[in-house]
This record gives structure tokens, sequence and C-alpha cells, in this order.
């Protein structure tokens, strides 16, 4: 699940507000630029970014690529972003989506389908009631889910990685984006696992830079420090990341 995830720009995005709107919006909403939060402690970048309405300003050349896909089909390539033992997850460039793949196995399907199923139930049951019960959470909208027969492959099987060209079945929903560097980087020099020894700065950047990391899907076991206690977040679950009770910890 993400928290308010259209508001929460990330490294990976670019995202602006007009001065209009961002004057009617102050009381509401936090916003904070990257290269402010830069200058401050760990544990308080994780106090002010991570809750659900703060939005983080930033910018990258991944975002600029993005920005160039849209509308532009020649450049909209698929990356692999995640790999389980069941399947892996894509996204594809210039799109806000993200695409998880089992496979021809049948029994991999199969659990494909039933997951599939799960997620919508779930997404529908905030849809119908987070208004009532005044919920701030945003669960990822399922799109389709797509067959080995679809014509989905015709257009865009050439994109994917080599080793993945081959049709099979697919789900396709909405984006959950990468929490900001700067965020990811506090996280990490506040709570990886180190037998209490302080990483030093070229091992916090090695962390930092894993591919799989910058996804939000590595998990490690948390540094038994008490997140909700250290650094309040309105008890949210923030963007990309585990609730602050959880025993682990997406970095």
């Amino acid at each position: 699940m993400a928290s308010r995830r259209g508001f929460n720009a990330t490294d990976e995005t670019a995202y602006s507000v007009g001065s209009e709107t961002r004057q009617h919006a102050d009381l509401a909403w936090q916003y904070l630029q990257a290269t402010d939060l830069a200058s401050l402690p760990p544990t308080t970048v994780i106090k002010r970014s991570l809750t659900v309405r703060s939005v983080v300003s930033t910018s990258s050349s991944f975002a600029l690529r993005s920005q160039r896909a849209i509308g532009r089909p020649d450049l909209q390539e698929i990356i692999e972003i995640g790999k389980g033992l069941q399947g892996a997850v894509f996204e594809q460039v210039g799109k806000s989506l993200a695409m998880k793949e089992y496979g021809n196995n049948a029994t991999l399907r199969t659990n494909l389908l039933h997951e599939a199923s799960l997620h919508r139930s779930v997404y529908n049951a905030f849809a119908k009631y987070d208004v009532i019960i005044g919920s701030e959470v945003k669960v990822p909208q399922l799109f389709r889910i797509i067959l080995d027969t679809d014509t989905f492959w015709d257009e865009n099987l050439s994109k994917f990685p080599t080793e993945y060209r081959q049709p099979g079945t697919m789900v396709q929903m909405e984006r959950i984006l990468p929490l900001p560097k700067i965020i990811r980087r506090s996280l990490i020099v506040q709570f990886y696992p180190n037998n209490g020894v302080p990483l030093d700065a070229n091992s916090v950047d090695e962390i930092l830079n894993e591919t799989a990391n910058k996804h939000c899907k590595k998990n490690k076991a948390m540094h038994p420090l008490p997140l909700i206690t250290q650094t309040p977040t309105d008890q949210h679950t923030p963007q990309g990341t585990h609730p602050a009770t959880s025993s682990t910890l997406s970095l």
C-alpha cells in the first residue's frame, strides 16, 4: 500500500506545484526540498518526510527520461525492477504502472490470478469505506490481467529484457514509486544492522546504490531501535516502507 502516493514525489519523478496552488495547499501539506533535507540529521529527515502530508520535491535524470518517453512508444522500454521465487516485476518507462508476471507455469499462473483477485477486493474495500472511516491509506489500483494470448504482447514483447521475451500471464497495476534518495539514505544510516557500529559513508553509498534497494524491494532485519519513539511519523505507513512496528525494512 501507499499513503497518498500521488502527492509523494521521488528522485525517480519530478514534481512541481504552481505558486497559487501551493498557497492554498500550504495549510494541508508540508513541502520539502530534497536539497534542504540533505543538510539535516537522518532522524530529522525521517521525522519530517515520512508522513502522509509531506511532499518531497526532487528531480533526476530518470525523471527526465520518463518524461521524454510519454507519448513515445519507441522509448517506453520495459525494465525488470524486482524478482522473487514466483516471478518478476517490471516497470515501463514513461508510464506510472508496474507489471508482475509468473511465466507459463500453470500453478504459478493460478497463484497470480488468486493474488489479483485479493488485490481487487482490498482496493474495492478501501475505495468504498475510506471516506467513511477517514482513512488516508491508498491502495494501488489493479488495471488488468494480461494473458499469453493478449494483443499486448504484439506491441510490447520486444521491449522486455531478452530473457523474458515469451508471452505469459501478467498483472498490470499502479506503481508505488520509490522513496526519495535522501530518505532512503537516512533509513540506511539509522536502521541498517551493523552490530551497533555506525556505517561509514562508502558502505552507505554501496547499499544505497544497489538496484534492488532503489526500488524498495530488498528487505533487511531492522536495527533494534524504536522508530515510533525516536522519529514519530503519525503512525501512518509511509510510501514504500513497512509500518513502524514491522520487523523488516524496505530500503
